[in-house]
């Protein structure tokens, strides 16, 4: 069931598909195969079926009439994304517009579901983190810093081996720390 906080599993590792699980209890977002990218469309089933075994929460996305962001998909998904730059600064505008002009929290929550895999992370965020703070439904969220939802962008790229490292030979229970200063 989606409570108000469920959009904060959006921030979650953006850049990796929406149908993973989310968070430290494994929440999944249950999405109508039409919200799937076009490169999962044809694998639709086994991806369901491979996603869906390890779930805690399961979060339920209503089917709505999707909203045209075609115009949005000129800021490619791999693209550096700035407010400094007009086209984008317009651009993460139109997007905000989207999120606004839901009319309920759950048609909030399938707009931005839809979004996700489709559009440029920076900006999704951005225009997700900002129709937060707006929205009357939802203004009370306490949304995520940056540093958390993108932490490669406030690290050196060596804390992230180093961290791999660990978690891959050293068991959860006996790792030792990495100071990131």
């Amino acid at each position: 069931m989606a409570t108000k906080k469920s959009v904060l599993y959006l921030f979650d590792r953006p850049s990796e598909p929406v149908f993973v699980s989310k968070g430290d209890t494994n929440v999944r977002f249950e999405i109508p195969t039409e919200y799937l990218a076009d490169r999962y469309q044809p694998l639709a089933t086994d991806i369901f079926n491979r996603f869906g075994e390890e779930t805690g929460e399961l979060i339920k996305v209503s089917r709505i009439s999707v909203p045209d962001i075609t115009p949005l998909l000129e800021l490619g998904r791999r693209d550096n994304f700035s407010l400094f730059i007009p086209r984008h600064r317009k651009l993460a505008a139109r997007l905000i517009d989207i999120f606004m002009g839901m009319r309920t929290y759950d048609d909030f929550l399938s707009a931005a579901v839809y979004c996700r895999d489709r559009l440029n992370p920076n900006m999704f965020i951005y225009a997700l983190s900002v129709a937060i703070l707006h929205r009357p439904d939802t203004r009370n969220l306490e949304v995520p810093p940056l540093s958390e939802v993108f932490p490669d962008k406030y690290m050196d790229s060596a804390v992230f081996a180093r961290a791999k490292e660990e978690s891959n030979v050293v068991s959860s229970g006996s790792r030792v720390r990495i100071i990131y200063t």
